[in-house]
């Protein structure tokens, strides 16, 4: 692959005058020989196209790692307050803008952090800029995302906002009281609510806001929803009270059918959350199960807590994954966190000794707070790397970059693990 050519130095300099330098061993330096490594064109464009070929591999894993992330108004804002580093960004700890951020209400998408307070909904750079700061008047306001796109609606009211989480483009209003709502990666939202002679009523609106769909429940309170990347189903879950006990519903609705897909009936288990993982997976999480669903066929597999108490639990729709944390002891504390992939099957449990009140899921690493600190561990269990998190912390969120944003009781503020 190499060729060596040896030559003498003073023939390449035949015109030079003569030198009289002389080397450590007292020899003219221009008696030296110098060997010279040569590569040839055609081993040279060889390597340079494997480079370029490892460089674009490179860049097509990372995207679609971070495929909700990458749109064109988040690459802006990297590049203006991030890499030029634009803003009126003092750094963290900030205080949150209103009087109160319910732990759920904070989210990261890219290297921003947002939340809603009862007064505003906040965008924040890496370095605490203000990105965007939309004012609300919810007394309870809920969070909803799907990559940058967003639903926040007043829980109990009748506004709803629709945007990024770099801009709110459009305020909505309903006839009843909110129950639940969800977006879409492909823009897609709907909302729950109470309604006239029905105990709720699901509302589907295309991404300009049109609806494209409504259906109505007679037996049961809707409190989860999950519209499908595509834009085209959703699974509603909710609740009834049979004979003195709380029993739940799974309903698959197709937005070109009147009547369900299907309908699941849940006995003693209220489902929390639904959370597709494609068009035709999702899982759920209740308060004595887990599950994973296939809307496609049906199957339904269920992942039990035998009897251990629910205290945290995440869902990464981008790698397939979910989390839960259980109290071995029944009283929050001494929990071990299970991780399953999109298949349901196990893919990490670590027992700790910690009463954890959150986690979350960041590239293959699971980030738990217990108390005011936070632990990161790798699916084998490894503990990676610990931190502070201040004290009154009630959530964690990780950014793509690594960082881990804590929100206390009345600011938002890093945690530095080492």
């Amino acid at each position: 692959m190499f060729n060596k050519n040896r030559r003498r130095y003073s023939d390449q300099k035949a015109k030079k005058l003569n030198r009289n330098v002389i080397s450590y061993e007292e020899v003219p330096l221009d008696d030296y020989e110098e060997e010279t490594t040569r590569v040839s064109s055609v081993d040279a464009k060889k390597i340079v196209k494997i480079v370029i070929l490892l460089l674009i591999l490179g860049l097509i894993v990372f995207a679609f790692a971070n495929r909700n992330s990458l749109t064109p108004e988040n690459i802006s804002n990297w590049f203006k307050y991030d890499v030029l580093g634009q803003g009126d960004g003092k750094g963290y700890p900030v205080n949150i803008v209103g009087t109160n951020v319910d732990a759920n209400n904070m989210i990261t998408v890219g290297n921003t952090i947002s939340y809603a307070s009862d007064t505003s909904f906040v965008t924040l750079s890496s370095n605490a800029s203000q990105i965007q700061n939309y004012q609300l008047s919810y007394s309870s306001p809920v969070i909803s995302n799907n990559g940058n796109n967003l639903l926040i609606y007043s829980l109990g009211g009748k506004e709803f906002n629709v945007g990024t989480t770099n801009e709110i483009t459009y305020a909505g209003k309903t006839d009843d009281n909110i129950f639940t709502g969800d977006i879409s990666v492909s823009g897609v939202y709907g909302v729950v609510t109470q309604t006239s002679g029905y105990l709720s009523k699901l509302y589907i609106f295309n991404k300009e806001n049109k609806q494209i769909y409504a259906y109505s429940f007679s037996d049961y309170y809707i409190t989860s929803l999950s519209i499908n990347p595509s834009g085209t189903q959703c699974i509603a879950c909710g609740i009834s009270a049979k004979e003195g006990s709380f029993s739940g519903i799974v309903y698959v609705l197709d937005f070109k059918q009147e009547e369900p897909l299907g309908t699941y009936e849940i006995n003693e288990n209220v489902i929390y959350r639904s959370e597709y993982f494609s068009s035709n997976e999702a899982c759920l999480i209740g308060d004595t199960a887990s599950y994973l669903m296939s809307t496609s066929d049906g199957a339904l597999t269920e992942n039990s807590y035998n009897q251990m108490l629910l205290t945290a639990y995440e869902v990464n729709e981008n790698t397939g994954n979910y989390s839960i944390s259980l109290s071995r002891t029944g009283d929050g504390h001494s929990c071990t966190v299970k991780t399953f992939n999109s298949s349901g099957e196990t893919v990490s449990e670590i027992e700790t000794d910690y009463k954890i009140s959150a986690l979350t899921l960041q590239k293959g690493d699971i980030y738990i707070l217990e108390n005011s600190n936070v632990h990161c561990y790798d699916f084998s269990g490894n503990e990676k790397s610990t931190g502070d998190a201040g004290s009154g912390a009630k959530q964690i969120k990780v950014s793509s970059d690594g960082t881990v944003f804590v929100i206390g009781v009345n600011e938002i503020r890093k945690s530095e693990l080492k």
